[in-house]
């Protein structure tokens, strides 16, 4: 199995998305034909993630992995880390089967994503190196289409769709180190930051509607850790 390279573009099946790791051989597409991937870092592989992919355990693989794709990804968006969470840009890793690691392959492959709803992934520009840099990057960022944000079934997507509520901030929740507190603690803190963020976003000193997404208690186990907050919009 030839190492993969930055710039390199992929086509990603719902199923490896779900699972946020794709362990098996996924060759490149020419970045001018439709994709849904694209690889933005690869590095080598550690003893962890080995151990994991032998294991055949998807979500330690993901977890191992997670330190070398998570930081690189605002860099690479040329955003900070903050705005790469108001937007629908989330990484998916890339590993060699078990079998190729025994012939020698040693990589982990960081591709990011552009989620389409709970379960879709949506096509991807020619590159999406400094995709969110500037006002072009508005479009990528995260909307919705509910009454409220409690009953948004069919999840986020980008704001280029009909919606209703808009991503204004993201706010770190905890280091990875941190273990999952309560469901209402999480909740009041989203409340304070996110009336306080939605306010300074709109301007204004009458009443206004919020909304935020929080990480539930088995998203936190996959290193999840930021809450982000929603304003009611038209546009």
């Amino acid at each position: 199995m030839d190492r993969p390279s930055p710039g390199q573009c992929r086509k990603v099946n719902r199923f490896d998305a779900t699972l946020r790791v794709i362990a098996t051989d996924n060759a490149g597409v020419p970045c001018s034909r439709g994709h849904n991937a694209q690889t933005y870092k690869v590095t080598k592989m550690s003893a962890r993630v080995k151990k994991a992919v032998n294991a055949d355990n998807s979500k330690q693989i993901y977890l191992a992995a997670r330190g070398s794709c998570d930081g690189a990804l605002p860099n690479w968006l040329r955003v900070g880390e903050e705005t790469q969470q108001m937007s629908q840009f989330e990484f998916i890793v890339g590993v060699p089967g078990s079998t190729d690691i025994s012939a020698g392959a040693n990589w982990v492959r960081c591709d990011v994503v552009l989620r389409n709803g709970r379960t879709q992934l949506a096509a991807l520009p020619r590159t999406t190196k400094g995709a969110l840099n500037g006002a072009k990057g508005r479009k990528y960022q995260s909307c919705i289409r509910a009454a409220n944000i409690a009953n948004a079934f069919n999840g986020s997507f980008t704001c280029q769709q009909r919606h209703n509520w808009r991503a204004v901030s993201a706010f770190r929740l905890g280091g990875q180190n941190k273990s999952y507190t309560s469901s209402a603690r999480l909740t009041a803190r989203a409340r304070s930051r996110c009336s306080a963020d939605v306010r300074d976003y709109l301007n204004t000193t009458l009443s206004f509607q919020y909304g935020y997404i929080l990480p539930t208690q088995e998203l936190w186990k996959y290193g999840d850790r930021f809450g982000v907050c929603f304003a009611q919009t038209t546009n």
